[in-house]
């Protein structure tokens, strides 16, 4: 009860603050403008009010049954306590995930666990062949970006320095014109605990990791994307944007993984990215997590069906094997990032993906803006 018990003192402040207020000398409003005061008043107030009921705690239990209770116990407070005709686009959309989730918990039992998503396995593939598709330009040597960073220690500090430089070049161009402003400060660090991830970001401290006992079997090229992917305008940039408070942690990593990608993908219509120390990079990153992905849904493909896949794309072994092997230690989350990927795609390309990069129209960015807003939530649940 007590923070029915602080949103109520709230308000009464609020009111008590209007009613002062009339106490003035003033011109007499007529009607309509008196109507019109009261309702953006109740409107603010029901707004905040719902702003004070979504506060998560500070540590979600990490079960989902815990968190799920959590979640339906918020709603309960939302459906009794607030007139949700008068919320915000963002709280609107939080409260469509809170009660698309209740539904998910009732039909959970008729659910299949593991269930692969209808379609995903086909789309993967029309994936694959669109970027094996895409050429390399002519001048790119393959070769020359294949060269592997090592083990000496100066050869690291040097790929950590070309991830930084590459984040402050994104951060400069900003060629997607997103909202870098007022981002925390990003840290670049090698990691020696145990994980499948040759990099990933983390959340606790605002960090890229980059993991020590597959670093030197990275590709220089690498540098560029792990900052791209990891910080700008990959997880880290992601992170700062969601307006939403995040009920779903675990959905809200899977998104910004997704998402990741495919802003990546439309970092190749632009032109400091149309290089040779860029275009190669990008399509084979692109191409390798695709089929991590199809590993995922189908753990029947074998390593030399990567290898030819891949074709010119030159990835280490090492590399790859780390790669072919997470996809069978983490198939749900690995399958959940494509089904992600797809519903982005699906939302801002309402007609397909182009076969050629093209810039987007004013409605697909706004689909797209509204989309990088809404990353703390199943993106199955959003209306657009």
């Amino acid at each position: 009860m007590r923070p029915f018990i602080c949103c109520a003192s709230f308000t009464v402040c609020l009111l008590l603050v209007a009613s002062c207020g009339s106490n003035r000398p003033s011109e007499t409003l007529d009607p309509v403008s008196a109507n019109s005061e009261q309702r953006a008043l109740k409107t603010r107030l029901e707004q905040v009010l719902f702003d004070q009921i979504v506060k998560p705690p500070v540590a979600l239990p990490l079960d989902e049954a815990p968190l799920r209770e959590l979640r339906m116990n918020c709603l309960e407070r939302i459906e009794s306590s607030v007139d949700t005709t008068l919320l915000r686009a963002d709280q609107q959309r939080l409260l469509d995930a809170l009660r698309w989730a209740r539904g998910e918990a009732i039909n959970q039992n008729q659910a299949i666990t593991g269930q692969i998503p209808v379609g995903i396995e086909p789309w993967l593939y029309a994936r694959l062949q669109r970027l094996q598709r895409t050429q390399f330009p002519p001048e790119v040597d393959t070769q020359e970006r294949s060269h592997l960073i090592g083990a000496g220690d100066s050869d690291i500090q040097q790929f950590f320095d070309l991830i930084q430089e590459a984040l402050l070049t994104q951060a400069q161009l900003n060629p997607l014109t997103l909202d870098y402003d007022r981002l925390d400060a990003l840290l670049v660090k090698p990691t020696l605990l145990s994980t499948d991830r040759a990099f990933f970001y983390q959340d606790n401290d605002s960090s890229i990791r980059i993991n020590r006992s597959i670093l030197p079997d990275l590709a220089w090229a690498d540098a560029e994307i792990i900052a791209l992917t990891q910080g700008l305008p990959g997880h880290h940039f992601l992170k700062s944007q969601s307006r939403s408070p995040n009920w779903f942690p675990a959905q809200s990593i899977i998104n910004r993984s997704a998402m990741s990608l495919f802003l990546l993908e439309r970092l190749a219509e632009e032109p400091f990215y149309q290089t040779r120390y860029s275009q190669g990079a990008h399509l084979s990153h692109l191409t390798l997590t695709t089929l991590v992905y199809l590993k995922a849904v189908d753990p029947e493909l074998t390593l030399d069906f990567f290898d030819q896949s891949l074709g010119a794309h030159s990835v280490s072994q090492p590399r790859l094997k780390h790669a072919f092997d997470r996809a069978l230690r983490n198939r749900q989350t690995l399958i959940a990032e494509a089904e992600a990927l797809r519903s982005i795609e699906r939302t801002v390309f309402i007609k397909g993906v182009p076969m050629k990069p093209t810039k987007l129209n004013d409605d697909a960015r706004a689909r797209l803006d509204t989309l990088i807003d809404s990353l703390n939530l199943p993106l199955k649940a959003l209306k657009l």
